[in-house]
């Protein structure tokens, strides 16, 4: 069974077979056999027939994740020494975040467009002027304005995050309440729960919090009516994300990580 089109480089495949249309001055169909085929309504195409093949063997590398990319920079921003990120997904997301880092002067030397090193702070990320705002435009970048947000309460210095009018109508009220929570002073837009989000940060003093209750906490909530949603399971990856960084009182990760294990 075959289709006949009179548009050129179109690729369809019916009963086994695949049918290929190109225009007749194309150089691949020199010395090769080719049919005319007419039907109602349709002006002549040249076609050929490429066999079944049975099976594929080959070596297919994935795309990085925006999601881990992003994750691993500012954990590597925050670790101490020296972090090397491979297979970095290229993305306007991971863009905005590199561009952030370096507006921050945290030294991330490009290896490649998929390879950095990032030189961590040892700790939380201070704004370079401690006089003036440190204004971030991070586009739409949802893995680096909720995770930055987080992270830059934790230091000291005056920041201003925003992004493009698709990024203002995404909500963050949810993270900016637990933030206050713990002390922070930093607000989104209270009309709306969204950004831009202005954070005025002098350090979080964290706290103590024993094993059993971060326990019940991290093995618990998941399994509550709202965090078997995903909307639930979303909302509380910020929360999380909080949690995890006030136990240590801003301290940093310490830990290397390599971008190559994707979903």
């Amino acid at each position: 069974m075959k289709f006949v089109f009179s548009a050129s480089l179109l690729i369809f495949g019916a009963c086994g077979e695949i049918v290929a249309f190109m225009p007749l001055s194309h150089p691949n169909w020199v010395g090769r056999d080719t049919s005319v085929h007419m039907s109602a309504g349709a002006t002549t195409a040249e076609t050929y027939t490429v066999n079944p093949i049975k099976s594929l063997d080959g070596t297919v590398t994935l795309p990085g994740s925006k999601s881990l990319s992003n994750r691993c920079l500012l954990l590597a921003a925050l670790s101490d020494g020296k972090t090397k990120v491979d297979n970095l997904l290229e993305s306007d997301d991971i863009r905005y975040m590199l561009e952030a880092l370096d507006q921050m002067q945290v030294p991330v030397e490009r290896l490649s467009a998929e390879s950095v090193t990032v030189t961590g702070q040892s700790g939380p990320i201070n704004s370079p002027n401690a006089d003036e705002v440190c204004e971030l435009f991070l586009g739409n970048a949802g893995t680096a304005m909720r995770p930055l947000a987080a992270a830059l309460c934790m230091g000291k210095g005056k920041f201003v995050l925003d992004g493009v009018p698709r990024m203002r109508e995404r909500p963050i009220a949810d993270l900016i309440d637990g933030l206050q929570q713990l002390g922070a002073d930093v607000t989104c837009v209270e009309e709306t729960g969204c950004p831009p989000v202005t954070i005025n940060a002098n350090g979080l003093s964290g706290g103590k919090v024993c094993t059993t209750c971060q326990t019940g906490v991290f093995v618990h909530r998941p399994l509550s009516d709202a965090g078997k949603s995903w909307e639930g399971i979303y909302q509380w990856q910020n929360v999380l994300a909080v949690f995890v960084f006030s136990l240590n009182g801003g301290a940093g990760c310490g830990w290397g990580c390599n971008n190559r294990n994707q979903r």
